[in-house]
């Protein structure tokens, strides 16, 4: 089957080929009776086979539609044969894990000098054929600087990781091109320069200019060496992934939805450059879906202009040696108590009251409602929307049921709230976009957010018989609807 991008793609490879057939026959000699090469075959043989065996009309537009012919041919060849990026090559390949989604790993100029580029190729055919060429070699530069940027944006979960990736291809690329570059507009500017002026004049000036670049070189390189040697480098690093047993024994897990505890531990170089004082250290735990999992306190931190939010901090006090330091981070706090989480395994039984915080606004808040109010519970649904399955379709039949329903039972509401802290026997929630907060009693507390999809039956399956498919969440986060719609469609195909 063959992806869209490939379609696309040789489309315009075969409107570029029949355009280029058709525009070397019809742009030669218009004074002749053969102009459309009805009678001479010279014109249509000239055409077929690129001017070899015969003539054609105009050279730039012809050659132009063939390059079109070319790129694009390519481009589609490539997309076929690394599957245009398909969910489930991904998959296949990565063990039946996606990786999230991720924004682009910096501000891209590229279509910019794209556009440029193209205008200055269609300057160049009326104009001259070095401004073509030029033209031409930008929108060539612009195709590949996107393609990789593109590949780089989705190579990995981390947004730091695709952009030292991509530095560590292109830069050795972009770094002696733009430099040639440079110095070649450089050394042609100047020469206009001293053209102008009297020989005398252009001994100052060449002096004066020559001054002017090494003293903005020099400080360059200077700012640069002392911003590189206050950088503290990190040797190792060591991260651990917990979850405690019902003893309260800590034991590693590699399952997200059991993850209770962080731990990160590493090594910091010696550095005599950088101060000797208390650091801190900031740590992003992103979710599936690309956003970062924000913690008990709101953390913000500001890198080269730009905002992060982070999940957590530590501060560590840093004597300019080599030295090692840990910090942990929890999903909750356990203290007296313990908070008890639906769905982490070791929950035997539930103690009222209650208290559920949807952040989906869907149907699973809803069924977890009806089973702690089957289990005599008094519950309290905590939400950010103003109603229960805000994001259900079709409310009246789906959301509005299910209000007569858990209503009937010993239930409340508070909507337009969020989650601020859990205490030991309550939990403290905020009214969005104010300070205003208040406590409620709770020493059942279940979060419901937003599905990671889980692909662990469809990798043991996988190859062990008749063959498996994904659908609904399995493949990502979708509704009751696509997934019903995915089925049937699978149903069909089968």
């Amino acid at each position: 089957m063959f992806s869209p991008g490939f379609r696309i793609f040789m489309g315009f490879a075969g409107f570029g080929l029949i355009a280029a057939f058709f525009y070397g026959v019809v742009s030669g000699d218009g004074g002749g009776a053969d102009y459309l090469g009805f009678v001479d075959a010279e014109n249509w043989t000239g055409a077929v086979s690129l001017g070899w065996k015969g003539g054609i009309g105009d050279h730039v537009g012809y050659i132009v539609l063939v390059m079109l012919f070319i790129c694009s041919a390519w481009l589609a060849i490539m997309l076929t044969a690394f599957r245009d990026a398909d969910p489930d090559a991904v998959a296949e390949l990565n063990g039946g894990e996606l990786p999230p989604a991720q924004g682009p790993v910096s501000y891209n100029f590229w279509p910019v000098i794209g556009a440029f580029g193209f205008g200055t190729l269609i300057i160049g055919l009326v104009t001259h054929t070095a401004i073509f060429v030029v033209g031409l070699l930008i929108i060539v530069a612009t195709t590949f600087e996107l393609m990789m940027s593109a590949w780089a944006d989705r190579a990995t979960s981390d947004p730091v990781a695709n952009a030292e990736l991509r530095n560590q291809i292109m830069k050795p690329i972009e770094v002696p091109v733009l430099g040639t570059i440079g110095i070649a507009v450089a050394v042609l500017c100047f020469s206009r320069i001293f053209l102008t002026v009297s020989k005398s004049w252009a001994i100052w000036l060449a002096v004066i200019l020559s001054a002017v670049v090494f003293l903005g070189a020099l400080a360059f390189a200077l700012a640069e060496k002392v911003n590189r040697g206050s950088v503290l480098e990190i040797l190792d690093i060591d991260i651990e992934t917990l979850r405690y047993r019902s003893t309260g024994r800590e034991v590693s897990t590699r399952f997200a939805k059991k993850l209770q505890k962080i731990r990160i531990c590493f090594t910091i170089a010696a550095n005599q450059i950088s101060d000797a004082e208390e650091k801190e250290v900031f740590m992003q735990l992103v979710a599936s879906d690309g956003g970062v999992i924000a913690g008990f306190e709101e953390i913000k931190v500001e890198i080269n202009d730009e905002e992060l939010v982070c999940t957590t901090s530590a501060t560590f006090s840093y004597k300019n040696v080599e030295s090692n330091f840990c910090f942990e981070w929890e999903t909750a706090k356990n203290s007296g108590r313990p908070t008890q989480f639906l769905g982490f395994g070791k929950v035997t039984k539930f103690n009222g009251p209650a208290v559920v915080y949807d952040d989906t606004g869907t149907f699973e808040a809803i069924s977890i409602s009806d089973i702690l109010l089957k289990k005599g519970l008094k519950v309290t649904m905590v939400g950010r929307s103003d109603s229960i399955g805000a994001r259900l379709p079709f409310p009246p039949v789906t959301a509005g049921a299910a209000r007569e329903r858990l209503y009937s039972g010993n239930f409340d509401f508070i909507g337009g709230h969020h989650l601020l802290a859990i205490e030991e026997s309550r939990v403290e929630i905020g009214v969005m976009f104010t300070e205003r907060t208040r406590k409620i009693d709770a020493h059942t507390v279940v979060f419901v957010g937003h599905n990671s999809p889980n692909r662990e039956l469809w990798v043991s399956l996988k190859g062990n018989g008749p063959k498996v498919h994904m659908i609904g969440d399995v493949r990502g986060h979708n509704s009751i609807m696509s997934a019903i719609h995915a089925g049937n469609s699978l149903g069909r195909s089968i």
